[in-house]
């Protein structure tokens, strides 16, 4: 009986599946992971558009499986920085528009050439390159001590619905632990995933209570930006979107660590982070989406706050016997219950 109290106890208190789901019961995340490496995109090497001295580079990638053909946009942003978007031609997916803070400085390519099967800039000096394979698909970024590579073979965006899920995978290369997305009640080293075991990182913002520890479920904050640490280079990517996101991690204690993101919606709008020390990539990831305000003074007092306060009278009665201990407070937090019909 004592086994039975114990169980019901927890099981009462444990996570809501119907609002934290698994990827099994989200369908774009289940079509997705079960998705094999494919080669679905060719670059048109007569649709390459890029000079010396202008800040972006474009293309077409031909679809090979009878999907919508896409528009390729690559940017050079000083601080070591580029932006990738990829969506179908003419395409009308949503992109975010509150997000970057101001106009991102952006910094012209220099020594463009375009080879046999490939087409290679550079930004800054020469220091940083970007290299677009042909055939196979794929795209590496590069300074002198790291290398983050888009892989071609897990893009998915083949459906022509400009509403439609996608998918795309990045390669840190020489990192050996990747770290972020935040906001889940897990370790601050991303835990391994993949098909059969441990479910993806989930990004959608949830207010639920009873959440799990040690999980990958979602959680109230969702930041799709990713790290990837090694012992000579610290990278980063930061996806410009917000809708609902799935990402599987494989850390490689020797090789490349690499990431694989599925998207509910919305524009492949992606920035990657050059390093290379851990405190150049933040700083890189700050500088596109800002950084916080210092407190006000008075938010460094005592707050007061319970679940929850159902009347004024009740509140008042707080805050009167506060004051007759001596006891200073700042801030009284009502939270909810005060509300009319919660």
């Amino acid at each position: 009986l004592f086994l039975i109290g114990i169980f019901a106890i927890t099981a009462g208190y444990c996570a809501d599946h119907n609002t934290f789901k698994n990827c099994s019961r989200v369908e774009f995340c289940t079509n997705f992971r079960s998705q094999q490496p494919a080669d679905n995109y060719v670059v048109d090497p007569e649709s390459i558009s890029v000079e010396d001295g202008s800040n972006i580079l474009t293309a077409i990638l031909k679809s090979k499986v009878g999907g919508s053909d896409l528009s390729l946009f690559i940017s050079g942003i000083k601080q070591s920085t580029f932006r990738l978007k990829i969506a179908e031609v003419d395409s009308t997916r949503y992109e975010l528009k509150d997000v970057l803070d101001g106009e991102l400085e952006l910094a012209n390519f220099e020594n463009v050439h375009i080879g046999d099967g490939f087409v290679v800039a550079y930004t800054e000096l020469g220091i940083y390159t970007v290299q677009v394979n042909f055939s196979p698909f794929s795209i590496a970024f590069s300074s002198p001590s790291s290398k983050l590579v888009f892989e071609g073979n897990r893009l998915a965006m083949t459906k022509n619905d400009i509403n439609a899920p996608f998918t795309f995978g990045v390669t840190f290369t020489n990192a050996v632990q990747l770290y972020g997305l935040h906001e889940h009640c897990d370790s601050l080293a991303l835990q391994n995933t993949g098909p059969g075991g441990t479910d993806p990182y989930r990004l959608k913002n949830l207010d639920v209570p009873f959440f799990e520890t040690n999980s990958p479920m979602a959680l109230y904050g969702a930041v799709p930006v990713l790290y990837g640490h090694g012992p000579t280079a610290t990278t980063g990517i930061f996806l410009h979107n917000a809708a609902e996101q799935w990402v599987d991690i494989n850390n490689q204690e020797i090789g490349d660590s690499q990431a694989y993101f599925m998207v509910e919606t919305g524009t492949l709008d992606l920035f990657l982070l050059l390093g290379e020390k851990p405190v150049d990539v933040v700083r890189q990831y700050a500088t596109l989406t800002g950084t916080a305000h210092l407190p006000q003074l008075w938010a460094l007092g005592y707050h007061q706050c319970r679940y929850s306060y159902d009347s004024q009278d009740l509140v008042k009665e707080v805050i009167a016997n506060f004051d007759s201990h001596d006891f200073q407070m700042d801030v009284i937090w009502l939270d909810i219950d005060y509300t009319d019909s919660f």
